[in-house]
């Protein structure tokens, strides 16, 4: 069939009539399946019986792609009370078949997960170790369907295989490459790339289709009990989740964008009114080289370890830095020889191109132990886990019993922390960090969070050290991140902020030696933080703002470079105008120091027209503060702004345009 016999475009009006979607007339039935060692459930509709919803656009000037407000959407996405708040972990299948050979793939089942996209499963099952699920849904489509096998291998809870989690049926086109159908279809293909909203074969319009889609699927998923429930399918469904918990229309389809093994993760409270706590988290598909890997399996102490045994390699214990556990190399001669091939490679472009060289530092990149996984840090706002002390491999171990030897004090060298008990989550439970008689404010106490946030110190000083030579005379600046985790700021403990590697409590500053220890190597310091408002927490005691004014306060009283960040990927004026207003915190540093700001997790929707203009309007309005320089590149010419660092975000949009 060629374009010519496709139906004309109908009225703008008719994308507002009530579409027709299958199987929500009467309860779905249950059919057992034997998939190996798992048991599984296969969810069909009991009949072909529709139902109706209505589609409607919502205006530019509120939402545009993800310009969007995190305070939570307004329509449940039930109707119904549901009996607890629920926790939905979003994930998108491995690289397939066809998405390696850049074919159509839509609800076609001939496209397979491999064995790049198995290792991607692997990865995520990893990330989600230390997370308990109650159910696992996914679409029984086979690419998605192979993904949640190996996520949740090992598991009794059977798996749960949902129609409504599958693909959207791209009719002929599906297995063709992109680039046959582009030639065979011109217009069809044009259509479906960009403007799925209106994109239709026969008077059917499956982008449309799937809104309804995902709205059952949103059904089924939150009325099934439990309040940790994990969802394993294809972009575009998920592209459709994502939207109509969020209120936006088909019309924003393309504003989304999931990467293979990307996660999101969203809260949806008791009136099935959803919040998004993150985006297509891909932190977990970056992992250390493949023989750093390999050497941790063969000693495991290699890997950060909690007082369960649980091994987490994210990064290398620091335990170890400067012991030959490397084939013979210690940990900090490997950084050292990655640093110099990386200056020889870019010498060229080093103090030009290249001004500042930011050093990894631990998980995530930043300065910290994994006292929660990466994929948990992602979701501002939302944590309420106290953390896990990382010092149980034998090399930490090691170290504190010899600390505590050289005090005269034996006896508190042995195990990890003292009272340590109770609830990850609950901070009552716990003796260790409870305000009446914790542990944290004892002798002992102090003793173990000296020790233990000062080999975090110490570990950035060595990596310091080392960039400082190695990038010594080449005019680039080194900086380092550190973490922002407000999530107990305004306890007297701050016991997430303890168990990270920052010994910062009511009674203590822990930001201060880490910017002094930067100072004496010029290195400017990183944090988030700058886009998140207290007003906007979920958490009573957490505080961003709090724990990044205490962070920027640091830094000017040590008269350090500072580079802000954004923590979630927002264009809406709340966001960016809580950016302006904390990057004035800055204000009043000593001269020769500077303020540079990075808009991080830069997506396809920041180009959209509504977002684009709202992004240059931030731009000027941070160079009317004189708080940094920029150069805006547009097509009927260059405009130069007076002062901003934003250039390596802006000369990546002009990339992109």
């Amino acid at each position: 069939m060629g374009s010519g016999s496709l139906p004309t475009r109908p009225s703008p009006s008719a994308f507002s009539r009530p579409l027709p979607i299958p199987g929500r007339a009467r309860p779905t039935r249950l059919r057992s399946l034997t998939t190996g060692k798992l048991r599984a459930f296969s969810i069909k509709p009991s009949h072909s019986g529709l139902s109706e919803v209505s589609v409607q656009s919502l205006p530019d000037t509120e939402v545009t792609g993800a310009a969007y407000s995190f305070t939570g959407a307004t329509t449940s996405l039930t109707n119904k009370i549901l009996t607890s708040s629920k926790k939905i972990t979003l994930v998108r299948h491995g690289l397939s078949s066809w998405n390696a050979e850049s074919r159509v793939q839509g609800s076609s089942n001939l496209s397979v997960l491999t064995e790049t996209g198995a290792k991607q499963a692997e990865k995520c099952r990893d990330a989600l170790a230390n997370m308990k699920f109650d159910v696992c849904f996914s679409s029984p489509i086979s690419r998605a369907k192979s993904t949640a096998e190996i996520i949740w291998q090992g598991k009794e809870e059977p798996l749960v295989f949902l129609d409504s989690l599958k693909e959207a049926h791209l009719f002929f086109l599906e297995g063709m490459t992109n680039a046959d159908a582009k030639e065979q279809y011109p217009e069809l293909y044009t259509k479906w790339r960009e403007d799925p909203a209106h994109f239709h074969v026969n008077g059917i319009y499956p982008i449309r289709e799937l809104w309804g889609t995902a709205r059952q699927a949103w059904e089924q998923i939150l009325l099934t009990p439990g309040e940790n429930l994990l969802v394993v399918t294809h972009k575009s469904i998920l592209r459709a989740l994502i939207c109509t918990a969020l209120g936006l229309p088909p019309e924003r389809f393309r504003a989304i964008d999931v990467n293979n093994g990307g996660m999101c993760v969203f809260t949806v409270n008791r009136q099935g009114e959803a919040m998004l706590q993150a985006l297509n988290m891909t932190a977990h598909m970056i992992p250390l080289p493949q023989w750093v890997l390999e050497e941790m399996d063969k000693v495991p102490d290699l890997s950060y370890t909690n007082r369960y045994q649980q091994r987490n390699k994210e990064y290398i214990s620091l335990g170890c830095d400067s012991l030959p556990v490397l084939k013979g190399r210690s940990p900090m001669q490997a950084y050292s020889d990655f640093m110099r091939s990386f200056r020889n490679t870019f010498e060229d472009y080093l103090g030009a191109i290249v001004t500042e060289v930011q050093v990894g530092m631990g998980p995530g990149g930043e300065l910290r132990y994994p006292s929660c996984p990466t994929e948990k840090l992602s979701q501002p706002g939302s944590s309420s886990e106290l953390g896990e002390f990382q010092c149980y491999d034998k090399f930490m171990q090691a170290s504190l019993s010899a600390h505590a030897q050289i005090l005269g004090i034996q006896k508190w060298g042995s195990g990890g922390s003292i009272g340590r008990d109770g609830s990850q989550q609950n901070l009552e439970e716990s003796s260790f960090f409870r305000a009446d008689g914790g542990y944290w404010d004892t002798p002992y106490g102090r003793f173990f969070l000296e020790w233990y946030s000062g080999m975090l110190v110490l570990h950035g000083e060595r990596l310091c050290m080392i960039a400082d030579t190695i990038f010594s005379g080449t005019g680039v600046t080194i900086s380092g991140k550190v973490a922002g985790i407000h999530w107990h700021y305004y306890t007297c403990a701050h016991p997430s902020e303890l168990t990270a590697g920052y010994y910062n409590t009511l009674l203590r500053d822990g930001y201060l030696p880490i910017a002094q220890m930067f100072a004496k190597y010029k290195a400017a310091l990183c944090c988030g933080c700058f886009d998140l408002r207290d007003t906007e927490k979920t958490n009573p005691e957490s505080s961003p703002e709090g724990t990044l004014r205490q962070l920027v306060g640091a830094a000017k009283m040590c008269n350090l470079p500072l580079n802000g960040e954004n923590s979630v990927t927002r264009l809406d004026d709340a966001s960016l105008n809580q950016v302006i207003r904390s990057s004035r915190l800055y204000s009043g540093r000593s001269s020769g120091t500077s303020f540079s700001f990075n808009y991080v997790r830069m997506n396809k929707s920041l180009f959209e027209f509504h977002n684009w203009s709202r992004f240059t309007k931030f731009v000027r309005q941070m160079s009317d503060a004189r708080t940094f320089l920029a150069r805006l590149d547009v097509r009927r010419g260059q405009q130069y702004l007076s002062s901003m660092s934003v250039v390596w975000v802006v000369s990546r949009a002009c990339a992109y345009t």
